[in-house]
């Protein structure tokens, strides 16, 4: 299986044009140039998952400098959406669980991260019929009459609480509203595609904690896009918070 499920680059003239004018703009957009003409070259080979020799997550280049910078070997991941992104988690040593609506995909990330030496672990929920009205749905067409209750509900079959929680994949404000209650203190959620107006919703869920948006281009993709993370506080002595 290629990377198409998680490496689209967007062809259109208006994608393109946004990156340009981003580029005549701002500075670290340049800087981020050679790197973004690399992913675009990769895409183009079509590599196949894991077939490159540093996988990276799909988010904005801004958000992967600020994870390599910070996140731990000891940190416990979970992530909703599989793909580059697991691979990378598992080669930086960290636990990491992830969970995937298709069956095929699933198998080859598991399959990818076994290769590697990872004791990451994939968890296959495909969506399921008849949605309710309180029921986490996808506004994709093809999962129409189907919900992801199991899909969301996934990260509550692991025990303890997480450091990073990434929403990139289906359902995803039933996701944040989930991985709220399953934070660190200290811990962080990570949603992807931020600037999409139909996870407002969670923006205001969220809208209590530090917030970081990363605006810019990003792998594999033509257009720039939105990667925001926010944090958690830790409790300190006398019931004050800190970041």
């Amino acid at each position: 299986m290629s990377f198409e499920p998680v490496l689209q680059i967007r062809k259109s003239g208006a994608s393109f044009t946004a990156a340009a004018k981003l580029l005549s703009q701002d500075r670290q957009a340049r800087r981020d140039l050679p790197r973004w003409i690399r992913s675009l070259l990769t895409r183009l080979r079509r590599a196949e998952l894991g077939v490159e020799r540093s996988p990276r997550p799909c988010i904005t280049f801004g958000a992967l400098d600020w994870l390599a910078a910070t996140i731990q070997p000891s940190w416990r991941v979970f992530e909703w959406g599989s793909g580059a992104s697991t691979l990378y988690y598992g080669d930086m040593g960290v636990e990491i669980v992830a969970v995937e609506h298709h069956r095929e995909w699933a198998e080859l990330v598991q399959r990818r991260l076994s290769e590697r030496g990872s004791t990451g672990r994939v968890l296959h929920r495909p969506p399921e019929p008849g949605p309710t009205a309180t029921s986490a749905t996808s506004v994709r067409p093809e999962f129409a009459g189907q919900n992801f209750d199991r899909y969301v509900g996934a990260i509550d079959e692991i025990d303890g609480e997480f450091d990073l929680i990434v929403v990139d994949g289906r359902a995803r404000n039933a996701c944040g509203a989930r991985a709220l209650h399953r934070l660190a203190p200290g811990g962080c959620i990570l949603l992807d595609n931020a600037e999409r107006p139909r996870y407002e919703p969670l923006h205001q869920m969220l809208s209590h904690l530090e917030r970081i948006d990363f605006s810019g281009l990003g792998p594999y993709s033509a257009a720039p896009w939105r990667t925001t993370i926010w944090r958690k506080p830790r409790s300190v002595a006398g019931g004050a918070l800190s970041a």
